[in-house]
């Protein structure tokens, strides 16, 4: 018995600057909404065909919102407030008619493109976050899932956005009780939350979804195995070694610079020395590689500190931060799936794939299958159907 979704749009209602509702879920041709692992907030897409000018008649000038709401199996439920960004490819296709992709994004990033950070903050990267979302983003406190972060900084931010200074220390915060060896935090939105944490947060979860491709490996599955079914899938990517050597996942060197007393340290990164010290997709992980590379395929030249000046962690982070943010650039699978609100980006799923080198098409490929991590979500929508298209991705090989 495979998981399945009843799908209903309650609506899609578009609020002028005026307050003046209306609902275009009869205009639908066809919308995304889209969750990003790597983007600081959600967005998403309308294109609809417009008889009455709303564009016109409103009119709609890019200061309006959109709220979504639909619901599957009658109990979960999406709702989402968007603002307006812009109008696209608005062109008549019949007499009196017209057709237009309205683009939105969460309201958050249009303040976040007015806003600039003039100010000296002191504490923890999460609380540097924390107040920035509260005072400046203005998202509720209920709404924000903050991870704590290693060490204290003391901070003036010399006039940069909100989320660019959010960014900058997303890549320069330290993972508590890691030993310094890991340096992989996120801030991304999802369809619940504002969420700052790490890969390895996100690593150690377990996989409490599970999907099968309904071509395959549907005949050995256990009978308490109730997955969602996949119903194309594919490969985005397997590896790209020239990337993954030039953008330091193999090795790397660091040179810091004290800039009072002139003096510079050297460091190297060593991908496989480094493996065992954090968090990995699979719970028994196995290593891209065995092969050594040398350290001077990449190098970063940065500023220097220790736990004694914690302004300056990039010796410590940087090029771990690099191999492992690389590291989840090579297996990236994009599944299209029955429409389905049970999983977010930042969980970790389970997946049976069928293999390709057996003539047993219920066998399961023993290198790909197993845990991945959603890193983007589309939600695709029309008035009557309703689909997901998950990107997945994992940063090692399991134990089979």
């Amino acid at each position: 018995m495979s998981k399945s979704s009843s799908y209903f749009l309650n609506k899609i209602v578009l609020k002028s600057r005026r307050g003046e509702e209306y609902d275009i879920k009869s205009m639908l041709i066809m919308s995304n909404v889209y969750e990003d692992l790597f983007s600081n907030t959600m967005s998403a897409n309308i294109h609809i065909k417009d008889g009455v000018g709303l564009i016109e008649g409103l009119p709609i000038i890019g200061e309006e919102t959109v709220e979504f709401e639909f619901s599957v199996d009658g109990k979960i439920k999406f709702n989402h407030v968007f603002s307006i960004y812009a109008i696209e490819k608005a062109e008549l296709s019949s007499e009196r008619v017209q057709t237009y992709n309205i683009k939105l994004v969460s309201p958050e990033a249009l303040i976040n493109s007015e806003s600039r950070i003039q100010k000296y903050y002191s504490g923890r990267s999460d609380q540097h976050i924390r107040s920035i979302c509260e005072n400046i983003l203005k998202i509720n406190s209920d709404k924000l899932k903050i991870s704590n972060t290693e060490y204290t900084k003391n901070i003036i931010v010399p006039n940069i956005r909100p989320f660019d200074y959010i960014n900058y220390l997303s890549a320069n915060s330290v993972v508590p009780n890691s030993n310094d060896n890991s340096s992989n935090f996120v801030f991304y939105q999802n369809k619940n939350n504002y969420v700052f944490t790490s890969l390895d947060i996100l690593n150690e979860n377990e996989s409490n979804f599970k999907f099968i491709y309904t071509g395959g490996v549907t005949n050995n599955s256990p009978s308490n195995y109730n997955p969602f079914m996949v119903r194309k899938y594919h490969f985005e990517r397997l590896f790209n070694r020239i990337e993954n050597i030039e953008g330091g996942m193999y090795s790397s060197r660091i040179y810091s610079h004290d800039i009072i007393t002139k003096e510079y340290k050297r460091k190297d990164f060593n991908y496989n020395d480094s493996f065992s010290d954090y968090p990995h997709t699979e719970l028994e992980p196995i290593k891209l590689t065995n092969k050594s590379y040398g350290s001077r395929s990449k190098s970063f030249f940065v500023p220097s500190g220790n736990r004694d000046n914690p302004n300056f962690t990039y010796g410590i982070t940087t090029s771990k931060r690099a191999s492992q943010m690389q590291q989840f650039s090579n297996y990236k699978l994009v599944l299209q799936c029955v429409g389905e609100l049970y999983t977010t980006v930042g969980d970790k799923i389970n997946i049976r794939l069928p293999t390709i080198s057996n003539t047993d098409t219920n066998k399961e490929d023993d290198l790909l299958s197993g845990e991945y991590l959603i890193t983007a979500k589309r939600h695709v929508l029309t008035g009557t159907e309703y689909s997901t298209v998950l990107e997945v991705r994992k940063d090692c090989f399991k134990r089979s």
